[in-house]
């Protein structure tokens, strides 16, 4: 089975939980990244950091993916992508736009309360 596992709002809002998860399960990690603000390069580099800081290393995941896009809606079509050519069978995920785009692919679990679209 393939799970995946969002960043931001999911992964940071209960970090130790879903540290063992990953390692559990070995894990994909399924993030996002706005062409502009320094590329894929950079955002890899940035999420490895973040995960770090949160307990998470390296080798606690098979893939660190993030998507590219120019809105919240590319974003979110560019994750579902993802799990598509991943194999992804469930995602554990927190934003209604992307909740809705995975779901057309995969289980999605939501994680926290529903929020605001940007």
């Amino acid at each position: 089975m393939n799970v995946a596992f969002d960043i931001d709002f999911t992964i940071t809002r209960f970090p130790k939980f879903f540290k063992s998860a990953i390692r559990m399960l070995d894990g994909f990690i399924l993030t996002s990244f706005v062409r502009e603000v320094g590329g894929k390069e950079k955002n890899i580099r940035y999420r490895v950091k973040q995960l770090r800081k949160l307990g998470i290393k390296g080798g606690d995941f098979r893939i660190l993916a993030v998507a590219p896009g120019e809105s919240q809606e590319d974003f979110a079509k560019a994750k579902a992508d993802m799990c598509t050519r991943l194999g992804v069978d469930i995602i554990f995920e927190d934003d209604p736009v992307y909740i809705r785009e995975c779901s057309k692919v995969c289980e999605v679990i939501q994680v926290g309360r529903s929020k605001e679209v940007w």
